[in-house]
């Protein structure tokens, strides 16, 4: 059985279902012309994740509410009615500030008084708490911590570039496909960034699940239908982790979603804004 499970309400009981949560790391420069086209991959995922988890668990999308891809996910997510969640690698304000533009800010406002949210570092789960991570970029990896260890599938919206700034979408991709024997799922949307000196999408690869090729910088391809057979597994009390490859890492994080959301609905505190100045961020 998972760690912690909670019922519809959010409460702990013997017979709750799993949460299965889906996140989303991806870039703030989204061309205008891809964004029609990510935001129809994104709908279909959270659809098929819809026909998952009927029955067998509760879908959360987290997005911590940037501009570009983690709205363009929230939004979605609004529109095919999957609760959402925001996780914040700053307090609000702050935060805020970084955002650059007043249709982001605009965006963030209506997200944010909508949904529930919180600092990721209030979160004591959180794996890079235990570092020390005084930097602008030590806040989005330990965002990307969080977002690894609770979302049984992650949503990348990206260009393809592995590695990159610490906390940046490269950067989170590359961690989750090398944390893993078998890396829990990552849905890939390949786009184009608008920021200068940025380049197109290495491949031509169309949106799907991804995993490492032979070679560490390559990435290939997994069957839709081998993920969502192992994701239903994953989500069955009967299957022990050992019975599937994959398996393991998808359970783990079914637990670690459970008790952070118990954590959020019971115990996570109501702070004031405790960072301040708008750094550079990764992308």
């Amino acid at each position: 059985m998972p760690a912690a499970t909670l019922d519809s309400s959010g409460g702990d009981v013997n017979s709750a279902l799993p949460v299965l949560m889906v996140g989303v790391t991806g870039h703030r420069d989204v061309r205008d012309a891809d964004v029609p086209g990510a935001m129809g991959s994104i709908r279909t995922l959270l659809q098929e994740l819809q026909d998952v988890t009927s029955e067998r668990a509760r879908l959360i999308a987290a997005s911590p509410l940037a501009g570009g891809a983690d709205q363009l996910f929230a939004l979605e997510a609004q529109r095919t009615g999957v609760e959402l969640i925001a996780p914040l690698p700053k307090m609000r304000d702050a935060y805020r500030a970084t955002l650059g533009d007043r249709e982001s800010e605009r965006l963030f406002d209506a997200l944010l008084a909508e949904h529930r949210s919180f600092y990721v570092g209030d979160w004591k789960e959180s794996p890079s708490l235990r570092k020390d991570l005084p930097t602008a970029e030590g806040a989005y990896e330990r965002l990307g911590d969080m977002l690894d260890s609770t979302c049984a599938v992650l949503v990348a919206v990206w260009d393809g570039v592995l590695g990159g700034a610490p906390g940046g979408t490269g950067d989170t991709v590359a961690r989750r496909l090398a944390r893993d024997p078998s890396p829990a799922p990552i849905f890939w949307v390949p786009l184009s960034r608008r920021s200068p000196g940025q380049s197109r999408p290495r491949t031509r690869m169309r949106p799907g699940f991804i995993r490492s090729g032979p070679r560490p910088e390559e990435l290939t391809g997994i069957s839709a239908e081998d993920i969502y057979r192992r994701l239903r597994l994953a989500c069955a009390s009967t299957v022990r982790p050992a019975d599937e490859p994959g398996i393991h890492a998808i359970r783990n994080r079914l637990g670690r979603a459970a008790e952070l959301m118990k954590w959020l609905l019971h115990s996570a505190p109501q702070r004031g804004d405790l960072h301040q100045g708008n750094p550079e961020l990764p992308t």
